[in-house]
Formats: structure tokens, sequence, C-alpha cells
């Protein structure tokens, strides 16, 4: 089983995602794999792609351009696959992670701002559960099991010289 598969919705087919590729490349002691389609591909098309992968969680990165896609697509997964944890991140929802949580139920997380740093404190506390608390995790929107949604306060940027470079493994000329 995967512990996550980052999702990349891009804009067109000829895109890539650096964002799903820079979080994957600071998560090297993980199973984490990337699907990476555009908004023209068909809803059913992803859904299904989505619904096949052995995974603890999916991460979505959310852009302007695939926001709606992004919820319709979350929203079927969770009624399917109810105990994978549905994580939001990018730059469409790192201002307002209350107000997206307390309009749609089926997303479980939200990464404010970057999430490299973030996203690897996650994986490394997997015994820690969301429901209960992940105050020791900056930049973080939940649901508590209460049901009060608890937003954790940012920390400075990590500086891009620590982050390990996403395309390392490629043969670039």
């Amino acid at each position: 089983m995967k512990e996550l598969v980052l999702v990349a919705i891009n804009a067109k087919y000829i895109h890539t995602n650096l964002a799903v590729r820079s979080l994957k490349a600071q998560l090297p002691d993980f199973d984490v794999e990337i699907l990476e389609m555009s908004i023209n591909d068909p809803l059913h098309r992803i859904v299904k792609l989505l619904l096949d992968q052995d995974t603890k969680r999916i991460g979505f990165s959310c852009y302007i351009w695939n926001m709606e896609i992004v919820l319709k697509l979350a929203e079927v997964i969770k009624k399917a696959k109810p105990q994978v944890q549905i994580i939001f991140g990018g730059p469409e929802v790192s201002f307002d992670g209350v107000a997206l949580l307390e309009a749609h139920h089926f997303c479980d997380l939200i990464i404010q701002g970057e999430g490299e740093g973030k996203l690897q404190m996650l994986l490394k506390n997997e015994n820690v559960d969301v429901q209960n608390g992940l105050g020791s995790i900056p930049g973080l929107c939940y649901r508590h099991r209460s049901g009060e949604i608890i937003e954790i306060p940012d920390a400075p940027p990590i500086p891009l010289n620590q982050l390990v470079f996403p395309y390392l493994n490629l043969n670039i000329d």
C-alpha cells in the first residue's frame, strides 16, 4: 500500500507540475506516487485511476484552473473510500482553509503554504490521528474529532537551498 498519491490536474496535457515533484523529492523514505492528468481528461477516467490506487492518502495540488475538478474528484473518492485521507495543498487553498473545510466535509486536511516540510512531518508521524490533533505541524488546517476546525499558524518558509532538487533522477541534457 502506498503512503501517498500526489495528484496534479494540469491546465494542458503538455504542462507538468513542479510542486508534486518537489514534494515527492523530499519524501525518499516513503512510498509516494505521482498521478498527473489535465483538466481536459474525462472525469470518469481520473476517478477510475484514483480509485484503483491502493493508498492511505491522496494529496491534491490545488490551483485556480483545477479547483472545481479537484473538489468533484475528492468528494467521489471520499464516498467510495472513506478510509483514504484527502489532503489539499497549493496556492488555491492556502489562504482560507477554515472556510474550505466548513464547505467541504470530504476534505480531511489542508496544508497551507509550502508543503515540503509539513508533508514530511505528517508522514513521519503516521500514528498521529488527524481527528485528535496535529498541533505540532505548522500550517495545517484540519477538522478535530469534536468537529471544531483547527488552523495551526504557519512557520517561516524553508530556504530553497535546503530542499532536494526534484529533477535529480532525470537525465537532462
